[in-house]
């Protein structure tokens, strides 16, 4: 098995380290162009296990929120939080305020809520390191001062007044290039050699506002078995749910594979799915929308290629509310 990039790589002159995962021994050169050329890809219908009534939160995680927080706070909140697996951020930031009120020198009112951006993207990362090869980074805080930075992604310093009137923040990529964030909004960032997300909420007239990064080093994979516990939750309007990335691989050659994937949904919601490239993934092989009911799914889809189905790195993009990929298992026909 080898990776699909080396740990360090060179990109117009700069150093970046690059989102990884692993490509199978068998599959190479051309073998692996026919096969990402040839691919089909049949997306069966979704089954609905149990409706939202009967699972109304993803308790079968790994672990839950209240893990991340402090615990001199959590001490003060705990009995008030009804929702431990998918508390909402405004709730939690609001229970954070209750516990460690402004007092307009030590505690800034934008401490509270970029504390509860901070702790859910924690348990969002503990959840998806939890599967295997996995290696997700994530940090908040204000872009302003002391700033946002996260494995060469960084915030531009600007004031949040200054991004609101602008309607954007800079969010500035390991090889140096920017995307810009919108206010309140996410912004995916899907480079040929990088996968991340970032978020950022600058309001009116405010100097510190709340930024935050998550960073793909190293894709979940299914290579050793079902990836489990991907949560995407919602922090802002558009792109404001953070997506999930991982790779779909196996360990020998097949020309069908099947894959069996359960979802949790907070919603009936429609949900995208690309497949992507792993040699470069701004390159989409396949891309379709499925619609997903409330509460808990399962997914059947095959996958097909001449002369062996190929590895593919899937990015799931939910459009309205919270969702968790339970389990990802791949198989052969």
């Amino acid at each position: 098995m080898v990776r699909n990039f080396e740990f360090v790589e060179r990109v117009d002159g700069v150093y970046i380290l690059p989102t990884r995962c692993t490509i199978p021994h068998y599959i190479r050169g051309r073998t692996f162009d026919r096969a990402i050329e040839s691919v089909e890809i049949g997306l069966g219908e979704l089954q609905q296990i149990n409706a939202i009534e009967e699972i109304p939160e993803p308790n079968f995680l790994r672990t839950d929120v209240t893990a991340f927080i402090p615990k001199r706070i959590l001490d003060k909140i705990e009995k008030e939080i009804r929702e431990r697996f998918n508390i909402a951020r405004d709730e939690l930031r609001d229970l954070i305020a209750t516990a460690e009120p402004s007092d307009k020198k030590e505690i800034a009112d934008w401490m509270h809520d970029a504390a509860a951006v901070n702790i859910i993207g924690d348990f969002i990362a503990y959840n998806y390191n939890q599967s295997n090869m996995s290696f997700m980074l994530h940090t908040s805080g204000d872009p302003f001062v002391p700033g946002v930075s996260l494995a060469g992604f960084s915030f531009r310093s600007d004031p949040g007044y200054k991004v609101f009137d602008r309607g954007y923040a800079e969010l500035i990529l390991p090889d140096r290039t920017i995307v810009n964030v919108p206010t309140n909004a996410g912004c995916r960032v899907i480079k040929d050699k990088l996968l991340a997300w970032a978020y950022q909420n600058a309001q009116p007239g405010k100097k510190q506002y709340t930024g935050s990064i998550f960073y793909w080093r190293s894709l979940a994979e299914t290579i050793k078995g079902p990836v489990k516990n991907l949560v995407s939750r919602k922090y802002g309007t558009k792109n404001g749910i953070n997506p999930q990335f991982f790779a779909q691989n196996f360990t020998r050659p097949a020309k069908m594979l099947r894959v069996i994937a359960t979802f949790w949904s907070e919603v009936d919601q429609r949900v995208k799915l690309t497949f992507r490239d792993p040699r470069d993934y701004t390159r989409v092989v396949f891309e379709d929308f499925i619609d997903v009911p409330n509460g808990l799914t399962k997914l059947t889809a095959n996958f097909g290629a001449t002369p062996t189905t190929p590895p593919l790195v899937v990015d799931v993009q939910p459009q309205v509310s919270d969702f968790v990929i339970r389990s990802y298992e791949v198989k052969e026909v």
